[in-house]
Formats: structure tokens, sequence, C-alpha cells
């Protein structure tokens, strides 16, 4: 399978994929955008790239001179015909889809990311631009899961309590679990969350940076209104 469909936790409003290790491999962005345009059919001058740094940044983005922006998070209308896409391999793939108010975001989430909180923060960003909690449906992706994920000692402790886990005196963190807690803290209904649970580093399916270190190539999470 070459592209995942999760377009079904957004009863199909939108559309909603992510490729696996099989559509590419160590390709650039650019190449790997051209073969999910043929894929899909779409128009490649409508896609939005964003340079990931890593960050808590956020851009709204409203028009085609936009499409490049140096965030790890992107707000549109999902009536602009757009199509937000944001790359990852471990790090925590964020769609969140408002559809009374029309908006769509991509949050790029790794640990730097998760810890300044920035799926939080694009939640907010969404509501001070109109959208409402109980309309905003957020979907967490495919990621490096806890078991596989050690850091040391001085990392886990930059984390809650609950997301780090130790055994055999070794330290774990859980993004996902990082994440979700940061949503309860602004009431976001568990009804309104969908996790999906496989590991990147376990399933072949998915790249892993940490299982394949510089070897390893990248998916693309993909959004836009059908």
């Amino acid at each position: 399978m070459k592209l995942i469909n999760y377009s079904s936790f957004f009863s199909n409003d939108i559309s909603l994929y992510m490729s696996s290790s099989t559509l590419f491999h160590s390709e650039s962005k650019k190449n790997r955008i051209n073969k999910i345009q043929k894929l899909l059919k779409l128009d490649q001058k409508r896609f939005i790239t964003p340079d990931q740094i890593h960050s808590d940044k956020i851009c709204f983005v409203e028009h085609d001179s936009m499409l490049s922006p140096e965030c790890d998070s992107v707000i549109f209308h999902a009536n602009s015909g757009l199509i937000g896409t944001i790359s990852i391999a471990d790090c925590v793939p964020c769609c969140i889809y408002d559809s009374a108010n029309e908006m769509i975001s991509l949050v790029h989430s790794g640990w730097k990311g998760t810890l300044k909180n920035i799926v939080r923060k694009t939640v907010l960003k969404m509501i001070m631009l109109g959208s409402k909690k109980e309309d905003l449906k957020i979907f967490l992706g495919p990621s490096i899961r806890w078991c596989c994920y050690q850091v040391d000692e001085t990392l886990s402790k930059k984390f809650n309590r609950d997301s780090v886990r130790v055994k055999s005196q070794k330290y774990f963190i859980d993004l996902i679990k990082q994440i979700t807690f940061d949503l309860k803290e602004i009431s976001i209904p568990d009804k309104n969350l969908f996790i999906q649970s496989d590991c990147t580093y376990e399933n072949s399916n998915y790249h892993s940076f940490r299982r394949d270190g510089n070897l390893s190539g990248r998916m693309t999470l993909i959004a836009f209104k059908n």
C-alpha cells in the first residue's frame, strides 16, 4: 500500500493520506510531492510544503504566495483549494479539522515541538481564528512509541511524569501521552481524538529515523478538502 487512507476518521469530509515506506525512500521533498501529486491527481501548485524546524511556530496560510513557510504547524481554510503536507519519520503527525469553520491544520510534533506544546498551541490558534473546541476533530498518526523511544534521564525529566516510563533503569518517553495530556488541559473531549497506534520504529511500513539513522526516508501526511 503506497498511500494509507485515514479520511474515514473525518467522515470523508476531507481527504487525509499518509505515504508508506513503499512509496519513496530517501528522495527529496520535491520528488515526494511529485509522486503524491501524480497518484492523487492534484495540482502541485497548491501544495503547502513547510520548512520544518522542530519549533512551535504556527503559520496561517491564506494564499499561494505562502506555500513554503518556515514552521511546524500550518493552518489553512479547507475551501481554499490548498493542499497541506508535513514530513515525518518518528515524530507525531497531527491533523486537526473543524467542519463548522472549514479549517484544517497539519502539525509536526517531535520531542522538541511536543515539549513546546505545538499541538495545543495550534488548537488555541484555531480557536482564535473562530473554531470551537467541540468542533475540532484531532488525528494523531503513526509515530515512534514509548517502547522504542529511549532517552537519557536529563531529557526525560523535561516531560510530565506520566509521559515517562522506566524499565531496567532506562528512560522512555511517550509523546502521544504528553500531547493528549496537553489537550485535556484545554478541555478537548476524548471523543474528538483519534490515535493511530502503529509504532514507526517497529513497523517496516513506515520510515523511522531512530531505526535507520541517516538512511531513513520520510513519510508525508497530506490533507485537503474533497
